[in-house]
């Protein structure tokens, strides 16, 4: 399992999120349901800073083949404001609580 915004293994926690549609040009698909996230990642995502979690992914996520840096950077942003939109009240869980239940 990887973090699902930086792409770092092993995330630890897990953020509830409402079904929703991705439709980027070519990049097509649709999110199910929880996102998990690293442990730099979560501190992100409950300080609210986006810009520092796409940058993030930035550095540590694989770049995408044949697509220009700025143009990867607008499609992670836009990926990641899906999840903001979409992300539940419910507080991040520990995956391995998830698992056991």
């Amino acid at each position: 399992m990887i973090c699902d915004f930086c792409t770092a293994p092993d995330p630890s926690w897990r953020f509830e999120a409402k079904p929703f549609a991705i439709d980027y040009g070519e990049l097509v698909g649709h999110s199910d349901e929880a996102w998990a996230a690293c442990d730099e990642c979560c501190r992100l995502i409950l300080a609210g800073n986006r810009s520092a979690l796409v940058e993030r992914a930035m550095q540590i996520a694989p770049s995408l083949p044949d697509l220009p840096r700025e143009t990867e950077r607008e499609m992670r942003m836009w990926a990641q404001g899906l999840f903001f939109e979409h992300r539940t009240n419910a507080a991040p869980t520990l995956i391995s609580a998830s698992i056991t239940r």
